[in-house]
């Protein structure tokens, strides 16, 4: 009988051993995923004003086809661009968003992708 018992008590801790790696392995990923942030991803923006091509390179750098240059940081939530002067008729901005992660194709509205908080259509595109 004790043997018996010890066999079982043994497959008890590798179950709740293997349960607890499983758990860990897939908040690990779920974390992951929410970290993966803008970096290497393009966007179609349209606003009232204006549509135009915007791209999260590696390291931060962002930029746009009308033509606009700047610098974006992701903190796991939160998406900031500071999006760079383009003349005296467009001035130096930094808008920040909470991170929506789509698909390619996906879209959605957000009041957070422009400088006076107008609406904004975002849909990823790669």
């Amino acid at each position: 009988m004790t043997l018996f018992y010890r066999v079982i008590r043994q497959s008890g801790r590798a179950c709740a051993w293997a349960l607890a790696s499983a758990c860990l392995m897939l908040a690990c990923n779920a974390a992951q995923a929410q970290m993966t942030g803008p970096e290497g991803r393009v966007y179609d923006v349209r606003t009232e004003q204006e549509r135009y091509t915007a791209r999260f390179q590696p390291g931060g750098a962002y930029l746009d086809d009308r033509p606009r240059t700047g610098r974006w940081q992701f903190d796991g939530r939160t998406l900031c661009m500071l999006i760079a002067a383009a003349g005296p008729q467009a001035p130096e901005y930094e808008v920040c968003t909470p991170w929506r992660d789509l698909e390619i194709g996906e879209s959605y509205e957000s009041r957070y992708w422009t400088a006076q908080g107008g609406p904004a259509h975002i849909t990823r595109i790669q």
